[in-house]
């Protein structure tokens, strides 16, 4: 875990996003003073060479999405202690904090988020379909 105010990679962690089983993401200040998010692997993982193709296949696929829901990914720094990802930082509440916060949507709420989901769920799969190909 990284504090607020540490120097990593020459951007400023300005505080934790969240984190999950693969990665920790932090929000930072670039050294240009653009607002971005630095994506980690889990402790766990780090020195794992499958990790280090994951996050290489994430950055590739990343520059080819573009949605507003999906931050867009601009690239991977690296040194002994593992890979990290810069990615644009998308101001606002993910799904995950709005779930834990009503415990029941209203069916318009719900159909929004699906409508929202399944148009970005056909983005990346077309997208990744023509990377790979």
């Amino acid at each position: 875990m990284f504090e607020k105010g540490t120097a990593v990679y020459g951007y400023e962690i300005l505080g934790p996003i969240g984190s999950g089983g693969l990665s920790r993401n932090y929000k930072a200040r670039g050294p240009d003073g653009s607002i971005v998010t630095l994506k980690f692997p889990s402790l766990d993982l780090v020195g794992d060479p499958a990790t280090y193709e994951r996050f290489q296949r994430e950055l590739k696929v990343g520059k080819k999405l573009l949605h507003p829901a999906i931050p867009r990914t601009f690239s991977i720094i690296e040194d002994r202690s593992g890979p990290c990802l810069v990615m644009e930082y998308i101001e606002g509440r993910s799904l995950r904090s709005i779930l834990l916060d009503h415990t029941q949507l209203s069916l318009e709420q719900s159909l929004d988020f699906a409508g929202q989901l399944t148009e970005v769920l056909a983005i990346f799969i077309i997208t990744v379909f023509i990377t790979a190909t």
